[in-house]
Parts: structure tokens; C-alpha cells; sequence
């Protein structure tokens, strides 16, 4: 099925918008994903790559959305804006589950550097991998959605 040209403005719309919010909120995001353990710090910041990673995944939100409208031939208000929930929903839960393993790992680390003094314990960025798992959370999000809302499958 393919989508009205008005449909695809308002998309290319909201994932422009999207891309935005997220570049301009990364370092918030970022300090909310972060467990506070005392003595474990992170020893880069996300800068402008991590910013990007952000922007680009919550960009692509509504373009997903806008897939699995078109090809699970996804009809009726209610339902497009379940499948973009759907997908929000699997973004914010990947991020959750790797901030609880996050959170997990920096208590062994301030429990290890409680048990031996002048141990510093220090994380990079890069290890932290807040981006992948969104990406995955998108991926899985984009397929529950094609799945459940997915009007071929359900007229058989």
C-alpha cells in the first residue's frame, strides 16, 4: 500500500523534528541513563557522535512507523499511532534494560574499589553502548508492530 504524499511530508516532518530533539537532549538523556555510583566515572563523554547516534534513532521512529503502515498495509488512525507507541515503547525499554546491566556492573565496580584503596574505577564511553541497544530496541520495536498490526495476516 502505498502512503499519500501528505503522510510522508508529516513523517519526514516529525523525524526532522525528532532528529533535533534528540541531538539538542543527548546530554540529558545521557545523565538519566547514567547510574550515580560514588567513585566510578565515565572517561569520555558521548560528544557529537553519541549526539548523532541519538538524533538518528529517534529520527528514524516515525520512518519506521511509516514502513510498517505501508507495507503491513497498517489503515486507521489508532493504529499508526499504536505502531509509533509500540516502537517508542521497545526504544525506551532497550535503553532501561542496559541502564539496569549498566548499573549492575558500576556496583561491582565501587564495591571493588571500596574493597582496595586508590583503585579508580572508569568506564568509556564507547563501552557503554547506549546506541546499539536502541538501535535494537527500533529493529524489535519495527517488527512487534509489523506483526500485531499487520492487516494481511489478519484477513486470513
Amino acid at each position: 500500500m502505498r502512503l499519500a504524499v501528505k503522510t510522508w511530508i508529516a513523517v519526514v516532518a516529525a523525524a526532522l523534528l525528532l532528529f533535533v530533539l534528540g541531538f539538542l537532549l543527548t546530554s540529558s538523556i545521557f545523565e538519566l541513563l547514567l547510574p550515580q555510583e560514588n567513585g566510578v566515572s565515565i572517561i569520555d563523554d558521548p560528544g557529537f557522535s553519541g549526539s548523532y547516534v541519538f538524533a538518528f534513532i529517534f529520527a528514524a521512529i516515525p520512518l519506521c512507523a511509516a514502513i510498517v503502515w505501508s507495507s503491513g498495509h497498517v489503515l486507521g488512525l489508532r493504529k499508526r499511532l499504536l505502531s509509533v507507541v509500540i516502537i517508542s515503547v521497545a526504544v525506551l525499554l532497550a535503553l532501561v534494560i542496559r541502564h539496569w546491566m549498566i548499573a549492575g556492573l558500576f556496583r561491582k565496580y565501587a564495591a571493588l574499589q571500596s574493597s582496595m584503596e586508590g583503585l579508580q574505577a572508569s568506564m568509556p564511553y564507547s563501552e557503554l553502548r547506549f546506541g546499539t541497544w536502541a538501535l535494537g530496541g527500533l529493529i524489535i520495536g519495527s517488527i512487534i508492530a509489523f506483526l500485531t498490526l499487520n492487516r494481511r495476516r489478519q484477513l486470513s
